[in-house]
């Protein structure tokens, strides 16, 4: 028993892992045993480090090295130029096991193996510098295969910051080797904000089928570097974040990301009760952990860096740029990483290396989407760190774990497995959405599919053999029968008047309430329009004429019914003409110094009497409402799209665009991921959901 739990408990937590396809890799401390004199280990076993008697294993003073074989055995492993010294001596006057002996490598190989039969994975050694490779090759050699199959793992600790007599190069034909030197030369490089010669970071570090990179592990976060340098930590959220995303977007060796906990002293366990007993990881509504964990890797950045990294591995860094304040590079001709160190920066036009065409940016889990034109140039738009990760958003290809063919699409979030009779959506975090086409299924150039024997039944339409997609966004054919969506049209091709939407046109008065709850100092916008996906030309939806860009939609911001509306949204309402994607409009207005990010939302209330009261809110506290007169005349057949934003970036949800309750809820006309509401109406939804509300105006008419 421990203060983690019982061997059955980690047996359990081990195979669960297993699983759910996570591999357990166990720290294992194989050089040296506990100091100091008698006491009892968190196992409960009895220890005197005095007199190097271990009887839960058991070892005794004949299985150690004698402090007679260092060169000072007063100040053991003080002659760091000694290859003896520093493999037989006590590290930190730590009892050192002598491995050369086959009893204590037979105990070592006992609990190594004993890991793998609970489903371990692999080890990491720590003070692995301090054993000789060749013991350390004899061990490794004996231990069994792991349950899963295959060898284990084994990562190497060999602090390579401080040259002495061993060198990371003797462990290689070992596994991976820890590389400390990289966490000091980015650490450095970006804490002086000045990202000239980031590019030469890779450059003399271990050989990169070997290296195990990290930006921090425990003992850096703790201050246990070299003295002078400078090793980032979570403590430093801005830095660290950028350090975590240029190592995974460069992808050199193997990266490793920390997941830890909340610390002032840096002796202090993970967070615990009275009792000791380590307290439960919990969730809160952002998707982070709280009860004293950080849990780095759920940071949006770092999680969506991964992404990014598995993306495009395999394919070579290259075109690596570095300025003062910028850093970018490109991975294959489908993935682009840029950074930034202006932190105050919300937009930035750029050359890259790329070909034509779309892409994604998987820092805003792929809600961010740019158009590379023919000369490379993209405008940038960020919210929080400016920081990019670019992907390439039409059709590659890549073999899955079974050896099929995965073609991935994610401009349209889909994508299409070739090694089974019918394409299905896989479930990833860039690519879902839920739907299934046939096995016949064509794509053509408007974005829909069309077929020969195109029958569509999981989206909730049917079209026939002489299906033809006419101008008004429905299908329409001679033998055109239409009963799965709720509508029908006769073979004269006349819309009927019964639940379908009819094409609005001209301004009309249009609401919309997100619900969200804000920190004092947040602002909810509003980003949308129509999704070039819906456009026969999609490069149109790429200039920043709006007049003419087919994806905005006019709008004119109303006089807002609440009492006091803040300054701020007053400030961005001004000039704020369109419902666009791009976020500040060249002629928007700035609140102080500070840009919209889109359409500004005013809080609201459903409580008389508050000054944010609005007699639409009917619903509660923590609306944001944008209450303006659209253009219905370029909306789609009276439906446009929007998501919410803050400054941490924008609303995500895997099904926002499932159908609606309320008095004037139609069918959407199409799936798109983001919220659809209808122009002339009052709309209700909720951040990241899919419920949602349209409702008519009452005894209301725009001006």
């Amino acid at each position: 028993m421990t203060r983690s739990g019982t061997e059955e408990d980690f047996t359990r937590m081990v195979h669960t892992c297993n699983n759910h396809g996570i591999r357990i890799i166990n720290d294992v401390v194989l050089n040296h045993m506990a100091r100091g004199d008698s006491g009892v280990g968190v196992a409960g076993t009895m220890y005197n480090g005095t007199a190097l008697d271990y009887p839960g294993v058991p070892y005794n003073k004949t299985h150690f090295h004698s402090r007679d074989d260092c060169t000072n055995p007063d100040a053991p492993l003080s002659n760091l130029s000694s290859t003896e010294d520093l493999r037989q001596c006590q590290l930190l006057e730590l009892p050192d096991l002598d491995q050369s002996q086959d009893y204590v490598r037979d105990q070592i190989v006992g609990l190594l193996n004993k890991l793998i039969d609970h489903g371990s994975a692999g080890f990491r050694v720590d003070a692995a510098k301090h054993i000789h490779p060749q013991q350390l090759s004899t061990i490794y050699s004996t231990v069994k295969n792991v349950v899963t199959g295959g060898r284990p793992v084994f990562i190497n600790e060999v602090v390579n910051t401080i040259p002495d007599a061993v060198t990371s190069d003797q462990y290689y034909n070992l596994g991976l080797v820890t590389e400390f030197v990289y966490s000091e030369v980015i650490g450095e490089k970006l804490s002086r904000q000045n990202y000239s010669g980031l590019c030469d970071s890779f450059k003399d570090l271990l050989h990169e089928e070997n290296a195990l990179l990290f930006v921090d592990n425990h003992d850096t976060q703790r201050g246990r570097e070299r003295p002078g340098s400078v090793v980032l930590n979570y403590k430093n959220p801005s830095l660290y974040k950028r350090a975590q995303a240029l190592t995974l977007a460069a992808g050199y060796g193997t990266q490793r990301v920390m997941s830890s906990y909340y610390f002032t002293d840096t002796e202090a366990g993970p967070p615990a009760d009275d009792n000791e007993n380590i307290l439960d990881v919990s969730i809160n509504t952002e998707s982070l952990c709280d009860n004293g964990w950080v849990c780095e890797h759920r940071w949006p950045v770092i999680k969506n860096s991964v992404q990014f990294s598995n993306f495009v591995r395999g394919k070579p860094m290259a075109n690596c740029s570095a300025t003062e304040n910028t850093v970018s590079f490109s991975r294959g001709s489908g993935g682009f990483f840029w950074m930034s160190s202006n932190n105050s920066l919300t937009s930035q036009i750029i050359y890259s290396e790329l070909p034509e065409g779309y892409y994604c940016d998987v820092i805003t889990d792929c809600q961010q989407k740019y158009y590379v034109n023919s000369s490379g140039i993209l405008n940038l738009t960020f919210f929080g760190e400016p920081i990019v990760a670019l992907v390439k958003d039409n059709f590659t290809e890549e073999v899955t774990t079974d050896g099929s063919v995965l073609l991935t699409d994610e401009w349209t979030t889909e994508s299409y497995n070739t090694s089974t009779p019918e394409f299905t959506y896989e479930n990833s975090n860039l690519f879902t959405n839920g739907d299934t086409h046939p096995a016949t299924d064509e794509w053509s150039t408007d974005g829909y599919t069309h077929s020969t024997t195109d029958e569509w039944s999981t989206d909730g339409y049917t079209h026939l053999t002489t299906d033809e997609w006419s101008t008004d966004g429905y299908t329409h054919s001679t033998t055109d029968e239409w009963s799965t969506d709720g509508y029908t049209h006769p073979t004269t091709d006349e819309l009927s008047t019964t639940t379908e939407p009819q094409t609005i046109l001209g301004w009309h008065r249009t609401v919309v309430f997100l619900e969200r709850r804000t920190n004092p100092g947040e602002d909810v916008f509003f980003r949308g329009g129509i999704t070039s996906s819906r456009i026969s030309d999609p490069k149109a939806c790429e200039t920043y004429d709006f007049e003419t860009n087919p994806c905005v939609i006019p709008i004119r911001h109303r006089q807002l019914q609440v009492l006091e509306a803040t300054p701020a949204r007053d400030s961005w309402a001004k000039g704020d003409n369109f419902l666009d994607w791009f976020g500040p409009e060249p002629t928007q207005e700035k609140h102080g110094a500070t840009l919209a990010q889109g359409s500004p939302g005013q809080w609201t209330s459903s409580v008389r009497g508050s000054k944010y009261y609005d007699p639409l809110n009917t619903y509660g506290d923590h609306y944001w409402i944008l209450d303006v007169d659209m253009d219905c005349s370029r909306s789609y057949n009276g439906f446009f799209e929007f998501k919410g934003v803050l400054s941490n970036g924008w609303e995500t949800g895997t099904s926002l665009d499932i159908n609606c309750s309320g008095d004037a809820a139609v069918t959407s006309p199409y799936h798109a991921g983001n919220h659809i509401g209808r122009c002339g109406y009052i709309n209700v939804y909720h951040w990241g959901s899919g419920t949602c509300e349209i409702h008519s105006f009452l005894n209301t008419t725009s001006s």
